[in-house]
């Protein structure tokens, strides 16, 4: 009977690792092809900030209140995604518009 048990969990596990694997799939194939607005909600979720805050002149730091470890998480999930943003490039984000734009410049 364990070992039913145990197999009946390894497959729930390999379910739970492939759904997780297709909503990632899913994040990369939607942040592809994203226009300003899909941007925003991204941002509004990575970040937990009211959307109507998120546009393109609010400064993260001041307007937005994200700390410097929220930016490099963001970052980092960018690139988790396959989004790989030059670190010269990333010095020179300051509002949201900049990250858009630096966003669009550097596909994956």
């Amino acid at each position: 009977m364990a070992k039913a048990a145990r197999k009946a969990a390894n497959v729930k596990i390999r379910k739970l690792r492939l759904d997780k694997w297709d909503e990632e799939i899913d994040t990369v194939l939607y942040l592809f092809n994203t226009t300003f607005e899909e941007f925003r909600q991204f941002l509004t979720e990575e970040l937990q900030v009211e959307e109507s805050k998120v546009v393109p002149e609010a400064s993260f730091v001041n307007d937005l209140l994200v700390d410097s470890i929220k930016l490099v998480e963001l970052m980092l999930r960018l690139e988790e995604l396959g989004i790989n943003i030059p670190m010269e490039a990333a010095w020179d984000v300051q509002t949201v518009g900049d990250a858009y734009r630096i966003y669009k410049e550097h596909p994956a």
